[in-house]
């Protein structure tokens, strides 16, 4: 008899039926060098990643074990935001959180947040179905928020569970962070003034900001402003002559 009920097994002979077979023992010695390669194999973390744990409890304990083990308290640390404080020798990761509780996880049961500071320009991911499903707990979604799917803007805010506030123009939002992706600063200097309120023409810009988003062709009439904005004068008389009526 073994540690928590378990038990050792040694193979005698062959027997008809039953549940065990000599394939199912390991060869002693060999387990657990075969454990510590499968964990350090295919997952690259790193001191100070953000990371969360998205697995479902039972699925967990299962992966647990040999790996930091299991205590039923880590079922409150599933899907919270925690920090790699370091990376165990077997290749397992010492996961530390906000209230400074440590736990020590699989590698596979980890997945890298995307982390985003205050002022960082990010695009949304422009697919309708995932930025839905990812947005559930996370500010949820609402129709209106389509206009700034594919659409860079700025974090204003950092929420404690990692969720961010975005600003697009006149808008803001609050978006789940696996939604976005970092944007190069240089990309959009029109959304950067729209922020802020002392430049003249702010007021414009974030107009136009919103008919920009909400174009879904590009020879949409509503075009026409934006492009008069830019000075583009051959594309405002293209537009002009395909679009008498309006």
């Amino acid at each position: 008899m073994g540690h928590k009920g378990k038990v050792d097994l040694k193979y005698v002979s062959d027997g008809q039926g039953g549940f065990y077979y000599k394939d199912h023992l390991p060869k002693l010695g060999e387990h657990a060098e075969l454990q510590r390669q499968e964990s350090a194999d295919g997952h690259s973390f790193q001191q100070g990643d953000k990371v969360k744990c998205l697995l479902e409890v039972d699925i967990l304990r299962q992966m647990q074990e040999g790996h930091g083990g299991w205590n039923p308290k880590m079922a409150e640390y599933i899907c919270r935001i925690g920090t790699v404080h370091r990376i165990t020798d077997r290749g397992d990761v010492r996961v530390q959180y906000s209230n400074n509780i440590r736990w020590t996880f699989h590698p596979g049961a980890l997945t890298k947040v995307n982390t985003f500071g205050v002022g960082e320009l990010v695009r949304v991911l422009d697919e309708l179905e995932t930025v839905k499903r990812l947005q559930a707990g996370h500010g949820e979604w609402t129709d209106s928020m389509s206009p700034v799917l594919g659409q860079v803007g700025k974090v204003l805010k950092v929420y404690a569970d990692g969720d961010l506030r975005v600003a697009f123009g006149g808008q803001t939002w609050t978006f789940n962070p696996a939604c976005l992706s970092a944007q190069p600063a240089e990309v959009d200097a029109n959304l950067m003034t729209a922020e802020n309120p002392n430049e003249s023409g702010s007021t414009v810009i974030s107009v136009l900001e919103k008919l920009l988003s909400q174009s879904t062709e590009q020879d949409n009439p509503s075009r026409l402003v934006i492009e008069a904005a830019h000075g583009s004068a051959n594309k405002v008389r293209e537009l002009v002559q395909k679009y008498p009526d309006k």
